[in-house]
């Protein structure tokens, strides 16, 4: 097999993944990065097998290029690795209780993300809220957080205790999301749930 060589002289440690199809970087001021999404083709365009593994001063990426056409293509993804938090967090929010993938809620043809903080207090005691955040070509844009309340929230909603996408609901081009409030309380009656 073609065997590629990379040396980590930034990493102060690395771990490939159990099924070898990436790693994770961890820096000496403790960023970390993730190599993944990695692909190999030959010059016909065939998929070609291709995994990590770790080795003294760096990873290896070995390609399976038994009947391949050269030039081969080997193209893995370099990335931050990105922690979300709310911009506004606080005691006792829940931010990330649920989590899923939101579809294209802007149109610009990257998956966005939702997540869920259902003991927000921001509409009230444990009223709750959610966030969807952006993909990007560089992953996920933690900068284009949008913090979604529910109009009528209210004390112990817990609003965000459930998060989805939806798809395109109403077939305006834009996939949309589905929230939870389990313990919305309806024409009186408590803990109805809405959503």
């Amino acid at each position: 097999p073609l065997v590629l060589h990379i040396a980590l002289d930034k990493a102060e440690s690395w771990d490939v993944w159990g099924d070898r199809s990436g790693a994770t970087l961890r820096g000496s001021t403790g960023a970390r990065w993730r190599y993944a999404g990695l692909l190999a083709s030959d010059a016909r365009g065939t998929p070609i097998d291709a995994h990590m593994e770790g080795e003294e001063g760096g990873l290896v990426m070995v390609v399976e290029d038994s009947g391949a056409a050269y030039p081969i293509t080997v193209d893995p993804v370099l990335g931050e690795e990105t922690k979300l938090t709310a911009s506004d967090a606080d005691t006792s929010d829940y931010f990330g209780v649920v989590v899923s993938g939101a579809g294209d809620v802007n149109g610009d043809g990257y998956g966005d993300i939702i997540v869920g903080a259902s003991y927000d207090d921001e509409g009230g005691t444990d009223a709750g809220a959610a966030y969807v955040y952006h993909g990007s070509a560089t992953g996920m844009d933690a900068g284009s957080e949008t913090k979604i309340l529910a109009s009528d929230g209210g004390f112990s909603d817990r609003f965000g205790a459930s998060v989805s996408g939806a798809g395109d609901v109403n077939g305006d081009g834009y996939d949309d999301v589905l929230i939870g409030a389990p313990h919305d309380s309806i024409d009186f009656i408590s803990d109805a749930g809405s959503a």
